[in-house]
């Protein structure tokens, strides 16, 4: 019966032992669990005909995002149409066709009246099918393209939180009335004045289109992350600028959302995607102290028995 009561004190200390590495390795696996949901998306006009291109809801192609959402408001003219060609919008196409998605919105040959039309969808979480989200370390990416954007109006695009339809997080726009491009963030505006003449001329973009490189960067205190911009041309072979140090409004950025405010010419929008892996989660403190603290209590446990050992 001793022997037994000796025995089964042993088999406690190694249950002891083994579960104290255990419970700390389950929570290193927990810390790094989050990356695991990795936001990787793609998508581009190569993917549509031009009768699924129409309406408000058509069809969503590609992976890593929700279905396309489309608003538009005014008593003038707005709507989507498959571009296809060698034009303003062919410089940015994909596919057979070299196709991309054009936009219009105009006054719809009324002066008096004004056409607008916002172009929303939704990033897909990998992991849960649900709306997804950009990491830190993530990087969005889309080409953009006009045929011209009257003064005083705008085209552009915002990132934003799911179901904010006019908060936007970040923002790059064309302004037809200041005739430059500019980005509006949670550190203000910032006028870009690098993008060449070919790529954005004074009263248009014109056919040679530019790619935009958003990558999110740590969390800032009070809301918000750091983010870098970089700006290509659409082949993506010449940066014309980079833009560093800047942070986005408060909030987590679910969506991206493409306007056409009345411009009167064709915009167009083209590959849009998301590239990168998240960076990993920094452990909680209190995680830290659990893993440490596994650490030393088996530390101390060795210690113990090997001090017994000595004595015998």
């Amino acid at each position: 019966m001793r022997m037994f009561q000796k025995n089964h004190g042993k088999s406690l200390k190694v249950v002891r032992l083994l579960a104290l590495p255990a419970m700390a390795a389950l929570a290193v696996a927990g810390m790094s669990q989050s990356s695991q949901a990795a936001l990787v998306a793609s998508d581009n006009a190569g993917n549509y005909t031009w009768s699924q291109w129409t309406g408000t809801t058509p069809p969503s192609q590609g992976t890593g995002f929700q279905g396309w959402k489309i608003a538009t408001e005014g008593s003038g003219s707005a709507g989507i149409y498959l571009a296809t060609g060698t034009g303003a919008g062919g410089a940015i196409g994909t596919g057979s066709s070299n196709n991309s998605w054009g936009v219009y919105a105009n006054n719809g040959g009324n002066p008096s009246d004004s056409g607008f039309i916002q172009i929303d969808r939704s990033f897909t979480n990998a992991a849960d099918s649900g709306v997804g989200k950009l990491d830190p370390g993530q990087t969005f990416s889309i080409a953009l393209s006009s045929d011209g954007v009257s003064s005083p109006y705008a085209i552009g695009f915002n990132l934003q939180s799911t179901g904010s339809s006019s908060q936007y997080l970040f923002q790059m726009i064309f302004d037809g009335g200041n005739k430059s491009m500019q980005i509006n963030d949670g550190s203000g505006s910032y006028t870009l004045l690098s993008v060449p003449s070919s790529d954005f001329g004074t009263s248009n973009v014109d056919n040679g289109g530019i790619v935009a490189n958003i990558t999110i960067g740590s969390a800032v205190a009070g809301g918000g992350y750091n983010y870098s911009l970089a700006v290509t041309n659409a082949a993506g072979t010449t940066t014309y600028q980079t833009v560093s140090g800047r942070k986005t409004l408060t909030g987590q950025i679910n969506q991206f959302q493409v306007f056409d405010s009345n411009a009167g010419a064709n915009m167009y929008f083209n590959n849009i995607a998301v590239t990168g892996s998240p960076v990993s989660a920094v452990p909680l403190p209190a995680t830290f102290a659990f893993v440490l603290a596994g650490g030393i209590g088996l530390a101390g446990m060795r210690m113990k028995r090997r001090h017994r050992n000595i004595q015998a």
